[in-house]
């Protein structure tokens, strides 16, 4: 038996409750100098003396004072006092070492119960499985939304080399970008080449449109609406269009938009504003 299972037993020695065989063992243990079970035992014996010492005074019965009482007056005094001794050297020790015993009892019960289980490793490595999980399938969406957002930055940079590529070749280029709520991932670009007299349009992340609907671009000068052709975007939401530049007159503002419209088009704008930019 080593220290640590000597625990209780030492718990039972102080409180008197340990069987003789036992007790006789664990003194010849402890006559070895062993510091771990001396401490233990001074523990032991210290909480058992605190427990003696906070328990409050008893106090005899009403009845008993009022027949002790009866006899001192009776004259029996001699036999009064021998009863009064009687109850301090047997029914107040008797009490006292009955309240002690019970202490000690729910003293060794504390002691002996053990606390309860930490949770079992199934439940931590459930939990922790779940947790890595939820980090994993979170790195995974924001993996996807940076592949995402990579793909949309470097497409931005490459319209606009060409954009700044076409203004450095051609100074009177003029150009519009097109955006809009219906379209929240698109973006639209036209350019306007007066020294050819040719418009280009060009977008990408358009919504396809259902079956029997097309998008149809519109040149807006002086409230007069031109229709400029009709498209269906491809993959990735993309399509590219381009026309001889209409008459416009000399001055005027020119915004163009885009429409859903039924299949071939329509010869004035009837279906709901995709997007929109100014010519600058």
């Amino acid at each position: 038996m080593d220290c640590r299972e000597r625990q209780d037993q030492i718990l039972d020695y102080a409180a008197g409750a340990l069987d003789p065989a036992e007790a006789h063992e664990l003194r010849r243990h402890l006559a070895t100098g062993c510091p771990v079970c001396a401490a233990a035992l001074a523990e032991a014996q210290s909480t058992l003396m605190y427990l003696s010492t906070s328990l409050a005074p008893v106090t005899p019965p009403a009845s008993a004072r009022m027949k002790l009482m009866a006899r001192v007056r009776a004259g029996d005094q001699e036999k009064t006092a021998d009863s009064w001794r009687r109850w301090q050297t047997m029914i107040l020790p008797s009490s006292i070492a009955a309240v002690l015993a019970v202490a000690a009892t729910l003293l060794v019960v504390y002691f002996r119960t053990p606390a309860p289980p930490p949770a079992g490793p199934d439940a931590r490595d459930a939990e922790i499985a779940l947790l890595q999980n939820q980090l994993r399938n979170l790195n995974a969406n924001d993996a996807a939304t940076m592949q995402t957002l990579d793909e949309r930055t470097q497409q931005l940079k490459g319209v606009q080399a060409e954009l700044d590529a076409l203004k450095k070749a051609q100074p009177d280029l003029k150009f519009a970008s097109l955006t809009g709520a219906a379209q929240p991932n698109a973006l639209g670009r036209v350019f306007v080449d007066p020294q050819n007299g040719k418009w280009y349009f060009f977008t990408n992340g358009m919504k396809p449109l259902p079956s029997g609907r097309t998008y149809e671009l519109w040149l807006i000068a002086d409230n007069t609406k031109i229709p400029a052709g009709t498209f269906d975007v491809k993959a990735q939401g993309a399509a590219l269009l381009q026309g001889a530049v209409p008459q416009i007159p000399p001055g005027a503002a020119v915004t163009l938009a885009i429409t859903d419209e039924p299949t071939g088009g329509v010869p004035a704008p009837t279906g709901k504003l995709q997007m929109a930019g100014s010519l600058e």
